[in-house]
């Protein structure tokens, strides 16, 4: 009986020491497995923060819009407003829409701006958006509630040709139509043509009123500088009255390297 027992103990005490080592080592396999989650997870986690940073981000600051009747009783709109990149890379535009919109986000009204300017941010640099267009649906100026904006655009793959514009002066005839007058320089090694200028109005406090349009048909090669008029004889007293700021930007439809001037005969000897 005691050979029983003792036989009977043996086999316990192997029984339950297997179940211990299988029960540690499968609570060692949960373990890792659990680790090799977690590092996949962080890996994850990290390689949607890499791609965050390289996808393009825009946000849209400031919007305003305004209506009015013209002189012939027609009710035009002006819509402007300013979009910044607060990503990581360039940003290129490809076009934006203005959506004008009444009671109940009923569209009254659409324009496309395609030659936004400029036409590539960089990260932390803005873009003054705006048109002015003759709102049909419209019965009464008070029918325009607010604009909002659709925006196409792509990470920028090439380098923006950026223009300068300086002497920047803004003057209202006695008729009331605004003119900003400047010059705008080519810094970059390259031939800038068809130049697009956008001119973003503001109040003495630095509120957006409005933005207009200019295309200047011209050649600026490099180094060299050209005049400029940027006026709108729509907007209406009441806006150009309260123009105190005016900031202009600048930037070519196409660019095309200078051709090098050939050596002389006296230089090669």
């Amino acid at each position: 009986m005691k050979g029983i027992n003792t036989v009977f103990r043996i086999t316990l005490a192997v029984v339950f020491g297997m179940v211990l080592l299988i029960g540690g080592c499968q609570s060692a396999e949960d373990d890792g497995s659990e680790d090799m989650n977690a590092q996949a997870k962080d890996k994850e986690d990290a390689a949607e923060k890499e791609k965050e940073k390289s996808e393009p981000q825009l946000e849209t600051g400031e919007v305003t819009s305004r209506a009015w009747k013209d002189t012939g009783g027609k009710i035009q709109a002006n819509g402007a407003a300013v979009i910044k990149n607060t990503g990581n890379v360039p940003v290129e535009f490809d076009s934006v829409h203005l959506r004008f919109e009444g009671q109940d986000q009923e569209l009254i009204g659409k324009k496309e701006v395609l030659n936004v300017v400029p036409k590539i941010i960089r990260p932390g640099e803005s873009a003054y958006i705006g048109g002015t267009i003759r709102l049909k649906k419209a019965g009464d100026p008070e029918d325009l509630e607010k604009v909002t904006l659709d925006t196409d655009y792509y990470p920028a793959l090439k380098k923006p040709d950026s223009l300068k514009t300086d002497q920047v002066k803004g003057k209202r005839s006695k008729n009331g139509v605004y003119t900003v007058t400047g010059e705008v320089e080519n810094p970059t090694e390259k031939e800038a043509r068809d130049i697009f200028l956008v001119a973003a109005l503001k109040d003495q406090d630095g509120k957006l009123l409005g933005v207009v349009n200019e295309y200047l048909n011209t050649k600026i090669a490099s180094g060299e500088r050209k005049e400029f008029e940027v006026k709108n004889s729509d907007l209406p007293e009441g806006l150009t009255k309260k123009i105190d700021e005016v900031g202009v930007q600048a930037y070519p439809l196409f660019t095309e390297k200078e051709p090098k001037e050939p050596k002389k005969k006296d230089d090669e000897e």
